[in-house]
């Protein structure tokens, strides 16, 4: 179904409808040059989607995954990385995840997400996310990925070069150096 999304017909347009109203619900500024990342930035918030729920009345292993996607989504329209960016080909692709599991979540709990920026250099994007209950507060999991930068046409890390998207290498804080989360 997901295939139909491109096309926008039939199923694909209710796919299509569903991820708009999630992006337009994302809660962040730009970043700009002149922004400051010097603690872990809160850009993205949702409710468990009973989808994510298994026979056992909790989130899947994958669908933690799932919304830790939704969360690094949130990151890359912060930055400028969107549909109109991705149409010229270009891209940030997860190369390695690292994920930890702490306490379930069942269907419908809320949920809200922090994104801690670890380093980035000419090819890589390396972060960290958070995920915990909207209500208590409580650590539910944590990610650690990395990503590389890729020409989406030749199927290849690449630099940013001209590319639009406002994070890079020179104007955030923590760039051209990887750094171990506190």
């Amino acid at each position: 179904m997901r295939i139909l999304r491109r096309h926008n017909y039939a199923s694909g347009q209710t796919i299509a409808a569903l991820e708009a109203k999630r992006y337009t619900s994302y809660r962040h500024t730009r970043w700009t040059p002149d922004s400051r990342i010097d603690k872990p930035l809160k850009l993205y918030t949702c409710a468990v989607d009973p989808n994510w729920i298994d026979y056992n009345g909790h989130m899947t292993v994958s669908s933690y995954l799932n919304a830790f996607g939704y969360a690094s989504d949130a990151l890359f329209r912060c930055i400028g990385i969107d549909e109109d960016y991705r149409a010229v080909g270009h891209s940030f692709y997860t190369v390695e995840t690292h994920i930890n599991y702490y306490r379930e979540a069942s269907g419908g709990e809320p949920l809200h997400f922090t994104t801690q920026l670890l380093g980035l250099d000419e090819k890589r994007l390396h972060f960290f996310h958070t995920m915990h209950h909207g209500l208590t507060g409580k650590l539910l999991c944590t990610t650690e990925q990395m990503l590389v930068y890729v020409d989406v046409k030749a199927a290849s890390a690449c630099r940013p070069g001209n590319a639009r998207c406002g994070l890079l290498p020179g104007n955030c804080p923590r760039s051209g150096r990887f750094h171990r989360r506190a």
